[in-house]
């Protein structure tokens, strides 16, 4: 028997909710502090609910400060020339044994606390690099008369490298094992949707077959929409392409070559720059530092351009 549409996600780890068991009743003061965690939880997709997910942050937490405080201890007692000869300060054990297990707890704690935000981000890139196309296959069935629910399934069925089915499958999903009408799966796939096109496009579909609406006209100008932010996104992006690939003449073609070259003039009457010789300065620009440098420089670039 084949399983519903998006049941084939991968279990959630047990992590979440050994740690709601052990702490759940101890953090009631908690969860009312981080309420604002649900909705990022929903945008993220991360399925974990909300309190075994504040327990897994805290239990995360002080595991990584206790296990901190421990490696310091161990290493105070056994090798304590090699702390102070990497710490050389008379606040060694203070340093390594209190702030240093802190700072390793807090972090923990404000990284698993951002990582939802940090996912939503990221699937609203992911849907919405895919949204011109979903919306055009969508314009593409309405236009052949095809209903609205038989639209939804379709598009849950599709090839998910170009469209939307794994999004629009929650919605068949939310029909199909909680028994809603389409239009209650609609409004409640709208809350948990972290981009604002996408949750418009399912907001103006619902109201387009509540009030008996032309589906063919909704998708045909919600096509047009999409299709102009993306032109206006590229147009942006080659822009700001322009700008850089000046940068990248500057950075990477001129200011090296003046700088060998200035380099190799000082090489040649001798002497030091702080401290290092010349020609490994030299060496190292040519084969490390620059290349380096242009790495990210295209990291960057890749990150800017449109995705989809």
């Amino acid at each position: 028997m084949k399983a519903p549409l998006g049941t084939h996600d991968k279990p959630s780890s047990f992590l979440p909710y050994f740690s709601y068991k052990l702490l759940g009743k101890r953090l009631n003061f908690l969860y009312s502090l981080c309420s604002n965690l649900k909705a990022a939880l929903a945008r993220s997709n991360i399925k974990i609910g909300f309190r075994a997910y504040i327990c897994q942050i805290c239990f995360v937490s002080i595991l990584s400060t206790v296990s901190c405080f421990g490696v310091f201890l161990t290493l105070n007692i056994l090798t304590p020339s090699l702390l102070w000869a990497v710490f050389p300060s008379p606040w060694t054990p203070l340093l390594t044994l209190l702030v240093a297990p802190l700072a390793v707890g807090a972090g923990a704690f404000l990284t698993q606390y951002r990582l939802p935000n940090i996912r939503a981000g990221a699937r609203r890139g992911q849907i919405e690099s895919s949204l011109p196309i979903t919306s055009s296959y969508m314009t593409v069935l309405a236009c052949a008369g095809v209903d609205p629910e038989k639209i939804i399934r379709s598009v849950a069925t599709a090839d998910p490298k170009m469209i939307l089915s794994k999004e629009v499958g929650s919605i068949v999903v939310k029909m199909d094992l909680l028994g809603y009408n389409i239009l209650t799966a609609l409004e409640k796939e709208v809350k948990k949707s972290p981009s604002v096109l996408y949750s418009n496009l399912l907001k103006g579909f619902a109201y387009t077959i509540r009030t008996g609406g032309n589906l063919k006209k909704f998708f045909l100008q919600s096509t047009t929409q999409f299709l102009n932010v993306r032109n206006q996104m590229i147009q942006q992006f080659l822009s700001t392409l322009g700008m850089l690939a000046e940068t990248y003449v500057l950075m990477f073609a001129v200011f090296p070559l003046l700088l060998i070259i200035m380099l190799s003039v000082m090489a040649s009457v001798g002497g030091t720059l702080g401290g290092i010789d010349l020609m490994q300065l030299m060496y190292m620009l040519t084969f490390i530092i620059l290349p380096v440098m242009a790495s990210l420089y295209i990291f960057i670039i890749d990150l800017l351009q449109p995705k989809g």
